[in-house]
Formats: C-alpha cells, sequence, structure tokens
C-alpha cells in the first residue's frame, strides 16, 4: 500500500483534521500533514500561515528544501518513536510528529515558525546566512511576527498532538476502544457544562456579591501558591477555598460538586501554565471528573480534593527543565567527551546532534551555564592533566593529541584554565 493511500482510505481521516485543527486554534502554532518524504498530502486550509514559510517555499528550490527537512526530521521523530524538535534548512525552530498506522511509519505532522527566545544579532547573522538569496528585509519582516513560546509548552504541545494524533489513527480495534471512552467522557463533560451554567447563573442572581468575593480573593492565594510550588501554603489556602464552599453549598451536593469542579479547573489551568506537561494533566482531569461523580458527601469530597491537588503539584516537580533539552545537553557533551582528540567546534557539535548554533548555545547556557566552547576547553583540559600524568607524553605530545595545533596555544590555554602552564603541572607531580 502507497504512502498516501494509507490516508485516502483512513477512517478517521476527518478526525484527524479535526484534531489539527483544534490544535492550531488552541496554540497558535501552524500545523501540516505530510508523507515521510516531506510532501503534503492531505490539502487543508492554511489561511493562518504566516509569511516566514510562504516566502521560503516560494523562493527557487525552497519547497524541495523543505521537503528535505521535513523528511530528515521525520526520520529523527521516527527513530525516537517522539517529537523532534529541529531547525528547518532556512533557520526556524520546529518540530516533527511522526504518523503510525498499524505500527508502520505512514506520515509525519509539522509544527512550524517557532520562536523559544527572544532572536539575537546571532541569531540575525545565520538567518542571513542561510538564505543568502532571499528577501533578507522581508524575511527578517516575518520573523518579528512571531509569537516566542516558552520550551516547555512547546514540549508540552508536540507531546499532545503526538500522543493525540496516532491514538485515533492507531489500529481498527484500538480506534474503536478509544472512540467508545472518548464518547463517555464528551459525554460526561457536556453534562457538566450544561449543569454548571445551570447552576452558576443560580448562584449569581442570589448571591452575586459573594461569588465574586470567592473568585477574586481566595482563588488568587491558592493559584499563586501553587504557582510557586508552596505546598503548605496551597494547602492551607485551599482549606479556605473548601471551607467557604462548605458552608454555603453543603446542602446542594450539586453545586458543591461544581464548585469544586471549578476549582480543580483553575488548578489544573495554574499547572500547565507553570510547566506541566500538558497530556499529563489532561488525563490527571479526567481521573478528577470520574472520581467526583463517585463520591457521595461533602466531607469525603473535601478530603479527596486536598489529595488531588498533592497529584497536580507533583505534575510540576523537576519540570524547570525539560527532558528533551536535557538529551540534547547528555548528546552533546558526548559526543565532545568522544571526540576530545579532535579539533572540535561548535558548529560541528550542533550538526551532531541535529540543532543549529543558537540553539546549542542557549541550551548549554541554560543546563550547564557555561558556553559550549568553555566545556570543549574543560574536558580538553582534563584529558590533558591526565596525559601529563604519563612521562612518556610530552607537552608537545599532549598538544598534538588534543587537536591544538601549536604548542604555544596549548600551554596558554592550560595557564589560563588551570592557572600554571603544562610544565609547571608536570613538575608538582615529580
Amino acid at each position: 500500500m502507497s504512502k498516501i493511500e494509507n490516508f485516502e482510505n483512513l477512517e478517521h481521516k476527518e478526525t484527524l483534521l479535526k484534531i489539527i485543527n483544534a490544535f492550531e486554534c488552541a496554540t497558535e502554532f501552524n500545523a501540516v500533514i505530510l508523507d515521510v518524504d516531506g510532501k503534503q498530502i492531505i490539502p487543508r486550509d492554511c489561511g493562518n500561515c504566516v509569511s516566514f514559510c510562504e516566502i521560503v517555499q516560494n523562493s527557487h528550490g525552497g519547497k524541495t528544501k523543505c521537503q528535505i527537512s521535513y523528511k530528515n526530521a521525520g526520520l529523527q521523530a521516527l527513530k525516537y518513536a517522539e517529537p523532534y524538535i529541529f531547525m528547518c534548512h532556512a533557520g526556524i525552530l520546529a518540530f516533527a510528529a511522526p504518523l503510525m498506522i498499524d505500527e508502520k511509519y505512514a506520515g509525519i505532522i509539522i509544527c512550524r515558525n517557532i520562536l523559544m527566545w527572544e532572536p539575537d544579532d546571532f541569531f540575525y547573522e545565520e538567518l542571513r546566512e542561510k538564505n543568502k538569496n532571499l528577501d533578507i528585509e522581508s524575511l527578517e519582516k516575518s520573523v518579528s511576527k512571531l509569537k516566542i513560546v516558552s520550551s516547555n509548552k512547546v514540549h508540552a504541545a508536540a507531546s499532545l498532538l503526538y500522543l493525540v494524533a496516532n491514538q485515533v489513527i492507531n489500529s481498527d480495534n484500538e480506534t474503536k476502544k478509544h472512540k467508545k471512552e472518548i464518547m463517555y467522557h464528551q459525554s460526561v463533560l457536556n453534562q457538566e457544562i450544561k449543569e454548571k451554567k445551570r447552576l452558576h447563573q443560580e448562584l449569581l442572581n442570589s448571591n452575586e456579591k459573594m461569588y465574586g468575593q470567592y473568585k477574586l480573593q481566595k482563588e488568587k492565594e491558592l493559584l499563586g501558591k501553587i504557582a510557586i510550588l508552596d505546598r503548605d501554603g496551597a494547602y492551607q489556602a485551599l482549606l479556605g477555598c473548601m471551607s467557604d464552599i462548605m458552608e454555603k453549598y453543603t446542602t446542594r451536593l450539586d453545586l458543591f460538586k461544581t464548585m469544586v469542579l471549578e476549582l480543580m479547573i483553575m488548578i489544573s489551568r495554574t499547572v500547565v501554565e507553570t510547566g506541566a506537561e500538558m497530556s499529563e494533566v489532561i488525563l490527571l482531569n479526567t481521573k478528577v471528573i470520574n472520581e467526583i461523580y463517585s463520591l457521595d458527601n461533602a466531607a469525603e469530597i473535601s478530603s479527596w480534593v486536598c489529595i488531588i491537588l498533592n497529584q497536580y503539584m507533583d505534575l510540576l516537580e523537576g519540570k524547570q527543565t525539560s527532558i528533551k533539552t536535557k538529551q540534547i545537553v547528555d548528546s552533546a557533551t558526548e559526543f565532545v567527551r568522544a571526540n576530545v582528540r579532535k579539533n572540535i567546534t561548535l558548529l560541528d557539535v550542533a550538526e551532531a546532534v541535529f540543532v543549529s548554533q543558537y540553539y546549542l548555545s542557549h541550551v548549554f547556557r541554560e543546563v550547564l551555564e557555561c558556553t559550549v566552547i568553555e566545556y570543549i576547553t574543560r574536558v580538553k583540559m582534563e584529558t590533558a592533566k591526565k596525559l601529563l600524568h604519563n612521562p612518556k607524553n610530552s607537552v608537545a605530545d599532549v598538544s598534538e593529541k588534543l587537536g591544538f595545533g601549536d604548542t604555544s596555544y596549548f600551554s596558554k590555554v592550560f595557564k589560563k584554565n588551570e592557572g600554571i602552564t603544562p610544565t609547571q603541572f608536570r613538575k608538582r607531580l615529580l
């Protein structure tokens, strides 16, 4: 079966398109569906496409270069079985999510035009270098229109799209099973939305002043404590919110549950905004909706809410540095150590881990608090000291083995980092 036939005969093609459209509306990312060769195979309205890609693809050979870039990114995503964030040939970040049908690689979802940091002089210099034959002024103007999105949100969006899309287009048996689950959860959510609107209107009509005070004061304190991972403070603030709810709504269990659910929704939004994985929060939200309907009294719900609060805050632990960023830095440091005897550069390392020099420099400063060149030098100096322990290695030999073309330059670098020359270091060993 050809790659295109996989999609043209797909029962859930319309569902996949709805997911992509909803994803774009929710995240403002631009997504396209491609085959494994990087060619678009499902036509769709791309009215929200920004001009950057239009400028690049309308240039001579631009579309072909994009296809090659997307194809390579798709292969990397397939290799690691997860979304792959990469720098396109034109110099802008994107991510690729592999699409699998019956455990076979069938296509790619590409999300384009991503900025995770404020562009600096190095970024624009690299942009000009990569696009010498294009209208640079127009290209830079289009970049200025792109929104800057945090690394955590990019990774969350990539993971969410990958998980949802591949769940929908899985094998027929799995699709039917998940479809039933989705229909069930949707029916629960629809009922909850209708009931929530009715009860909120009732509440606003009967006690508008109290409701406004509840929202503006109690919740603000709770959400603030969650955002800074203050568990004790969040617990005390939650008790304050719950005591107000219990005092006024204990006799109306349906209204009580509605107020608690609203509180949980606000908590879930806060943890996503603070850095939690969106896909994990969605799973916990589903659990919350299911469990609250099984509880029969206000006291039981109040105890349960305290447990759920901790589960939401657990999703924030360790999210300050993204997993993907750490993987890139780990791969880069591994490459440096494996090639320490060569004269490697920032470009060599960036190409080895399939990211741009700009992006690699940023994540190194974020994770290791040093530049790539500083790290290369540090590893070379560690290796140099080990080699100098062997009296058979002269200073010139060590310099040559570590890729320094000139012994005097090696000595200068060694002294700058260690405070003494290689010769003085060796004498201290005697």
